[in-house]
Order: structure tokens, then C-alpha cells, then sequence
């Protein structure tokens, strides 16, 4: 930090009003204590009891002149160990940036010179073939009818070409199917 914004620091901090504590503040905290009538807890030591006299006697005061002495010489140390850190020149972050913007230029021609080459799939079939059939166990329905509901399981198969470089490309796909079948009964 500048010795002008350390200046600025020290009004802003200044400037900060310190309220002083209400009396409501310390009748809240004498009714939480168990406390005798002169407000200080029955279980305190002599030397407690001397400390928290001597406590409850300060009052708030604004910092002292001294204390943002200290405080602008720790920023000034802080500001000085951060300068010691290694930073690039500038010459590096320029060629940093250069070599960046290369890269991202690059990957621009190399994607759109290949998107000239991806293919493009066109469907050319699609059926679907019968793997297996399962009878399921005879149900009665809510109109009294007896019926046997059929499972047919069937794999979707769909064939897809791209017409430049004639690859294929297969898609399966199960799917599932229930018929009921009446059932007579004589």
C-alpha cells in the first residue's frame, strides 16, 4: 500500500464510531449470570473478582495513534514480502499471451478443418426382429373374460450409412410387447 491509501486506511478506521453499550446490553448479561447484588457471579475466586471490578470499569476507546503506526507498517511489510514474490516481466506475459492466442487460433482451423470430415449418418433400415415369446400365466378381466396375455420381446434394429465414406453404424435397441389372447373355454 501507498502512504496515500495507508492515509485513507487510518481516516476510514477513524472515522468508524464506537457506541457504547447500553444498559439493556448489561442487564441481559447480568440476568444470564447467577450473580449476587452487586452483579458478579457467587462462584468467583478473589482475583476474579478484583479482574471483573477492573473490567467492568474500562470504557471503549477509539485506537490509539500508535496502533495504525503498527498497522500501516505491517501493510508496508506485507506489500514489501509480496514484491520479493516472483512476478513475470512483461515481455513474458506478453509472449505468454501471444502463445495463448496461438493455441486457441490453432484449435479454431484444426476443429473447423474437421468438421468438413465428420460424418453425416442417413437412416437406411430399421425392422424389428422377434427374440423370444413368453406366455404369461391366464388372467380373468373386469368383464369376466379368461385371457392369456403374450410377451413378445423384440430388439429394434436400426442401420444408418454415411453416404462419403460409406460407413455403417448399428443401433439395437430392446423393446417389449404384451398381447392378451382370449382364451375359449367349452
Amino acid at each position: 500500500m501507498t502512504e496515500a491509501e495507508i492515509k485513507i486506511l487510518e481516516t476510514q478506521l477513524k472515522s468508524v464510531p464506537l457506541p457504547p453499550l447500553s444498559d439493556g446490553f448489561f442487564d441481559a448479561v447480568r440476568a444470564d449470570m447467577d450473580a449476587d447484588d452487586t452483579g458478579v457471579p457467587a462462584e468467583l475466586s478473589a482475583s476474579e473478582l478484583a479482574l471483573e471490578t477492573q473490567l467492568r470499569a474500562l470504557t471503549p476507546t477509539a485506537p490509539s495513534e500508535a496502533f495504525f503506526a503498527r498497522t500501516a507498517e505491517a501493510l508496508r511489510e506485507d506489500a514489501k514480502s509480496a514484491a520479493n514474490t516472483v512476478a513475470f516481466p512483461r515481455i513474458a506475459r506478453w509472449i505468454s499471451a501471444a502463445a495463448a492466442a496461438g493455441a486457441v487460433a490453432a484449435g479454431l482451423v484444426f476443429w473447423r478443418g474437421n468438421a468438413d470430415n465428420a460424418p453425416h449418418y442417413e437412416l437406411v433400415s430399421t425392422e424389428n426382429v422377434l427374440n423370444n415369446i413368453e406366455e404369461l400365466p391366464v388372467e380373468l378381466t373386469d368383464d369376466g373374460e379368461l385371457v392369456r396375455p403374450v410377451r413378445y420381446i423384440y430388439t429394434n434394429k436400426r442401420q444408418w450409412r454415411d453416404p462419403k465414406s460409406k460407413k455403417s453404424y448399428v443401433e439395437y435397441r430392446p423393446f417389449v410387447r404384451v398381447v392378451p389372447t382370449s382364451v375359449s373355454v367349452y
